[in-house]
């Protein structure tokens, strides 16, 4: 089955024939630095324009953007390290060939050190990469096989 692209062909964003009309489609973002410098704000502007209609967003940063070059200092951070997670969520995806269904199951709450000892685990520590979109690439060749586990919205 063919996917149909809708939207600006670098969003990467395709619907499916037969699938359901019903459900709102990813809506996908290019902040501006100045936009994605209070992040929060960005936030409700996009929300107030629908993106959380379809249950998630994509929001591509801007190229002044800079990820952290390396983890938080947990032995230094015992507030950090003792913080509750309430609600850790585990992304379980199957399907294959582009169509894929997610479903994401609430785990029981846990402090970020437990959290951060299972990101240590063989199975959740990142692959060796080259670079981000490498990274990237592997994370998605991956996601049937190992559900990965978010402590967002903390």
């Amino acid at each position: 089955m063919a996917g149909i692209q809708i939207g600006d062909p670098q969003d990467h964003n395709w619907t499916y024939p037969c699938s359901s009309s019903d459900v709102p489609s990813i809506m996908v973002f290019r902040p501006t630095w100045d936009e994605f410098k209070d992040f929060n704000k960005y936030l409700q502007k996009i929300e107030s324009l629908g993106a959380h209609k379809a249950g998630l967003a994509k929001i591509i940063p801007p190229k002044e953007w800079v990820p952290r070059k390396c983890g938080y200092n947990l032995k230094k951070d015992k507030a950090l390290l003792s913080m509750k997670i309430p609600n850790p969520i585990c992304q379980v995806v199957n399907g294959n060939r582009g169509i894929f269904q997610s479903i994401n199951v609430q785990k029981k709450a846990m402090t970020v050190k437990e959290y951060a000892d299972h990101c240590k685990n063989d199975g959740y520590e990142p692959p060796k990469y080259d670079d981000y979109e490498e990274l990237e690439r592997k994370y998605w060749k991956n996601i049937t096989f190992i559900a990965p586990l978010y402590g967002a919205d903390v």
